[in-house]
């Protein structure tokens, strides 16, 4: 690492890359991990037309996969982000939506049932050509959708950056651009892995390891006031236990017969998406600083 993108120190360590693989042009052997804020930086580092060339050739899909099992998931996700973003949604009746590497489109719907009719306009940004063309998912408002953020059509009162922030190769940068389509009153919402290379044996294709700390260092470097940043969901150190196996059971069978309301419940008892300590993930919303 030859600098820390979050607090800017040179500082660091290096541990090997979980799952190291070559494929679709990326290779990842290491992590240099600033040894002040934590952050995690793969190597060897990829350039963004390099990654961008991967995510629009399919392969990020073709390995994570779009099963229905997974869809699923995804959708209980998206009802997550929307009830944590409602109370904190900008003084507007209009609320236009950009959504960053929004897969399916759950969000919109999501957003419409917990917020209502001001969520106006949802537009999504997903660079797989496949992924765009699949049917908007019911219940939102209309869904537009571009192949990359520059496509974006500003000003936008809420972006949301959904498990995107570690896949970029600059992450001062890809804040700076949401910044830029940011409205004056608007709020942006970052969800990321909360360190994952700690807890899972395979992170890729991920370029960048959060912690909570680095995540908001980034995000003031950015130019952003914290607004609420905190770990979240399932203990990444908790053991499986029957009531484990019973919740995926129950979601398996919930999703083979398609019963959408089963499958959350059971996805919520599985993955518990409260605010914790040692959550699995990262959720943080702010805004730009008042002038």
């Amino acid at each position: 690492m030859s600098v820390c993108p979050a607090c800017g120190t040179y500082a660091s360590t290096r541990t090997a890359y979980p799952g190291a693989r070559r494929q679709g042009g990326l290779r990842f052997d290491a992590i240099a991990l600033c040894a002040q804020c934590g952050m995690g930086v793969a190597e060897p580092r990829v350039d963004q037309p390099t990654l961008d060339a991967f995510y629009a050739s399919g392969a990020y899909w073709n390995e994570g996969g779009a099963a229905q099992g997974q869809s699923a998931h995804a959708r209980n996700q998206c009802l997550h982000r929307a009830r944590f973003a409602a109370g904190r949604t900008p003084p507007v009746d209009r609320i236009r939506v950009l959504d960053v590497g929004g897969g399916e489109g759950w969000l919109g719907p999501a957003l419409r049932q917990v917020i209502g009719a001001r969520i106006a306009e949802y537009h999504c940004v997903e660079p797989d050509s496949r992924m765009r063309a699949l049917p908007e998912p019911p219940g939102g408002p209309r869904r537009r959708s571009f192949a990359s953020l520059a496509q974006a059509e500003s000003p936008y009162e809420m972006i949301f950056l959904n498990q995107v922030l570690e896949h970029v190769a600059d992450p001062l940068a890809f804040l700076g651009a949401a910044a830029a389509l940011l409205s004056a009153e608007g709020v942006l919402y970052v969800e990321s892995p909360n360190g994952d290379h700690r807890f899972k044996p395979d992170v890729y294709p991920h370029t960048l390891f959060l912690t909570a700390e680095a995540l908001q260092r980034l995000a003031a470097r950015g130019g952003f006031e914290t607004l609420v940043c905190e770990s979240f969901g399932r203990s990444w150190a908790r053991q499986t236990s029957p009531g484990d196996l019973v919740a995926r059971a129950g979601y398996r069978f919930a999703v083979a017969i398609g019963t959408s309301a089963m499958a959350q419940k059971f996805d919520d008892a599985y993955w518990d998406y409260a605010a914790r300590p040692d959550g699995l993930w990262l959720r943080w919303l702010g805004r730009k600083p008042a002038a």
